[in-house]
């Protein structure tokens, strides 16, 4: 390959991937368990992260504001991607009530974030 193929090779390459950047988007959603809202004693919380899927691009990971009174959860800035999401649901004791099955690296929660303001429900699943 001559220096002047290898020189349009590489501009290919650097426009193409100017096509992949990630976008920031706010998403919201709820969180039910077998179809049913979380209820919670006094004091108990809800913890949502989204940790992705390819931590070869990011190693970041993104805990979601939550409110246990309806049991959803948001987070205003998230890049556009596949993600694995962790969900613990906290009594007044800090006892998970999935029992750690959904934790960070457990969870088989799987979305994809593909726009802004997207709305994604989560339903755990039973153990």
């Amino acid at each position: 390959m001559s220096r002047y193929q290898a020189a349009i090779v590489l501009v290919l390459v650097l426009l193409g991937a100017r096509g992949c950047e990630v976008k920031p988007c706010a998403i919201r959603g709820t969180v039910t368990h077998k179809g049913e809202k979380l209820t919670w004693p006094k004091g108990g919380r809800l913890l949502v992260i989204f940790v992705p899927e390819n931590r070869r691009f990011s190693d970041s990971v993104y805990a979601a504001e939550t409110d246990t009174a309806t049991s959803t959860f948001s987070i205003a800035s998230i890049p556009s991607g596949r993600y694995q999401v962790a969900v613990q649901q906290f009594d007044g004791k800090y006892m998970d009530a999935f029992g750690g099955a959904h934790d960070l690296g457990k969870s088989r929660i799987y979305c994809r974030i593909d726009r802004d303001n997207q709305v994604i429900d989560i339903d755990v699943p039973a153990r």
